[in-house]
């Protein structure tokens, strides 16, 4: 009997003394759950990436909504451009002068835009930044990208105010940098240098923006100067020529760069600049290039699926450009690579033809424009100096 109590008693103690044991093991792996959901909630909050990139952007696939639209949107004698990306990101570039705030404004409040991800002042000019605080005030600004150059006009400063005041991530770029914007577009800066010049104009921020094979590019109103300093890829479907048009930019080698089929000058009627220059239309009229002018046909909107784009304008044009007098309503114009072998200008498939093959420079120069127009280059090789022109000398 006694053997058996000491039995009995031997094994309630082993009993409790595993139930001590498993106390003491659950115990330790309970605060380490604990601590691991703290860390996570605590990382979590931290924001990430910065707006400015300085590395490249692989290659996106383009969404179901594949358009983006940029609106050059009629504010006189000033610049205001609008894009809304295809993942439907949005963009101002420049607000006009303040005179035409409120149109700006109401421009964007019909369209439904109740934000902006990025905001560009180009520079610190009242006919680009007169609108800002409408802008500014009206909407949620996400970021705000400036070319941080110091000046003391009130505008200025009463944009630089709001900004600061309703804590708006404030952002200066320089040439080389990348915009993050929309993954399916790259938007990489040309202009300002890395050191600012006297002219206000030649520090504006200079962008071009790619989409599939459609180039914009928006030139502020820098003008020869900057021209001259670029050494990028500048080539681009669309253009925003520089400073309204002025004398001051838009050279014939700079277009060469270029080699916009359409170019868009952002300027009021009757402006006591006298822009457009005429040097400047002659420029673009010699090159080829259509031009569309917001003093005479408003608000200019661009639509591209990255392989065609679309031009669409406010008013009833009137446009001269040679001998093409073109009165129409509201233009609409597709600019699409031909569908049909009895169409194409040339055989654009391999590297087949030399400059020897083209009874004219003009005949090569017409493969040429129509080969790089349907995204395949200059597969033939007939601009051995990259300046545009095809089999020259």
């Amino acid at each position: 009997m006694y053997l058996h109590r000491c039995a009995t008693l031997i094994f309630i103690l082993m009993i409790l003394s595993l139930c001590a044991g498993c106390i003491s093991y659950e115990s330790p792996s309970q605060q380490t759950i604990s601590t691991t959901k703290s860390t996570v909630q605590t990382t979590t909050t931290i924001k990430p990436s910065p707006t400015i990139q300085t590395t490249s952007i692989p290659p996106q696939t383009v969404p179901k909504n594949h358009m983006l639209t940029v609106s050059f949107i009629d504010v006189g004698q000033g610049d205001a451009i609008f894009l809304q990306s295809p993942n439907g990101k949005t963009m101002l570039i420049d607000a006009g002068p303040t005179n035409s705030a409120s149109k700006v404004v109401t421009f964007l409040k019909n369209k439904g835009i109740s934000s902006l991800d990025i905001v560009i002042a180009t520079h610190p000019h009242e006919d680009h930044i007169g609108g800002m605080t409408s802008i500014l005030n009206s909407f949620t600004v996400y970021k705000f990208i400036d070319i941080g150059y110091p000046q003391t006009t009130k505008v200025y400063e009463d944009m630089l105010n709001i900004i600061d005041r309703k804590n708006i991530p404030y952002i200066t770029v320089k040439a080389g940098d990348l915009i993050n914007w929309d993954a399916t577009t790259t938007i990489r800066v040309i202009n300002p240098q890395r050191t600012f010049v006297d002219n206000l104009n030649d520090n504006s921020i200079v962008l071009k923006l790619t989409y599939g094979t459609i180039d914009f590019l928006f030139m502020g109103d820098a003008g020869k100067l900057v021209e001259d300093q670029i050494h990028d890829n500048i080539e681009s479907e669309i253009l925003k020529v520089s400073h309204h048009g002025s004398q001051y930019g838009t050279s014939p080698t700079f277009i060469r760069k270029v080699s916009p089929q359409v170019s868009v000058i952002s300027v009021g009627a009757d402006n006591p600049y006298g822009h457009p220059a005429k040097e400047t239309l002659q420029c673009l009229y010699n090159a080829g290039s259509k031009v569309y002018r917001t003093d005479q046909v408003g608000t200019i909107t661009i639509s591209t699926d990255g392989n065609t784009y679309q031009i669409k304008t406010e008013k009833t044009e009137s446009y001269t450009n040679s001998a093409n007098i073109i009165n129409s309503p509201t233009t609409i114009r597709t600019i699409a690579p031909p569908t049909t072998s009895s169409s194409a200008i040339c055989d654009c498939s391999y590297d087949k033809y030399n400059c020897g093959d083209f009874s004219s420079p003009k005949e090569a120069q017409a493969c040429y424009n129509y080969c790089k127009s349907i995204g395949k280059g200059d597969v033939h090789h007939l601009d051995r100096d990259k300046d545009g022109l095809a089999c020259e000398g």
